[in-house]
């Protein structure tokens, strides 16, 4: 379990967003919100770029403005059309996503590993409890083109970051994408006079801007390429009731609590089976060595 305490720790720290968008940003333009978002968590990395500017790491601009940029676009104007705990259950695919993408880049096929993630989903649907209308139609498909592309960020994050790098030298990089994506997303769609006037809107944004982008991304793409893609896709999921039980614990969110309780128990358990399993097949390796 320790292998995925990055994962954990990011998963608390994004507990909180959810909620705090729905609640605190609702006059505020979406793409505004994605702009300023994502400018902070460039300015808190930019140190580093200044110090280890490499040609090389231009690739995770594109990594960045497709994980982040554009994830962003489809996930902030999911709020204008759905609950937060609608668009929580909506991230259920990320994970199908994630494994589906992850067997074509490598075109490998794993039985074990779809069986575990189609798992996962499955409890998350337990805890599901939605109405479908034509604005809930919309807010899924918004929000499945940010599940889409924060699977497709996370799987070319793993596959093209070279093992031993200092990842806080390539992440300026990536949030120079989703900073320069969102950018051009709000001068073409955006609304410039819903801007940020309060103090809780702007602490909002910091928050979302500094931790939960800025600290938040960096551990999460860090720790991803310390465990299995199953393991990423199913921890994908612990956000459905890490971010529920924060709703109904801060903003006396209404759920069915037997539901949540059952679903999480899957989806914690399909993650400890797939740590079990990759534990016997290194053990099975390292015997047929000896």
């Amino acid at each position: 379990m320790d292998i995925m305490i990055l994962l954990i720790m990011t998963t608390f720290i994004w507990a909180f967003s959810f909620s705090l968008i729905g609640d605190k940003l609702t006059h505020v333009d979406p793409y505004l919100s994605v702009v300023i978002r994502t400018g902070l968590s460039l300015v808190f990395f930019s140190p580093f770029i200044m110090k280890n500017f490499s040609i090389k790491n231009l690739k995770y601009i594109f990594i960045g403005a497709i994980q982040l940029g554009v994830m962003y676009c489809f996930y902030f104007n999911s709020f204008r059309f759905i609950s937060v705990n609608n668009i929580l259950l909506f991230t259920i695919f990320t994970p199908i996503y994630i494994v589906a993408i992850n067997q074509i880049v490598y075109e490998k096929f794993s039985i074990t590993s779809t069986l575990l993630v189609i798992l996962s989903v499955f409890g998350a649907y337990i805890i599901r409890k939605t109405n479908i209308d034509d604005a809930t139609l919309t807010g899924f498909f918004l929000v499945q083109g940010a599940n889409f592309c924060f699977g497709l960020g996370q799987v070319l994050y793993k596959k093209n970051i070279p093992e031993g790098t200092k990842q806080a030298t390539v992440f300026p990089y990536f949030y120079l994408g989703a900073f320069l994506i969102s950018l051009l997303a709000f001068l073409v769609l955006g609304d410039k006079n819903k801007i940020p006037t309060t103090t809780s809107e702007f602490i909002t944004l910091f928050y979302l801007g500094i931790i939960a982008s800025g600290l938040g991304y960096y551990l999460w793409n860090r720790g991803s390429t310390q465990v299995s893609v199953t393991q990423l896709a199913i921890m994908n999921n612990l956000l459905i009731p890490a971010g529920i039980i924060v709703n109904i614990l801060l903003w006396h969110g209404n759920f069915d609590i037997t539901k949540l309780i059952i679903g999480s128990l899957f989806i914690i358990l399909t993650s400890m089976a797939d740590i079990w399993n990759n534990r016997k097949i290194e053990i099975r390796s390292s015997g047929d060595l000896t």
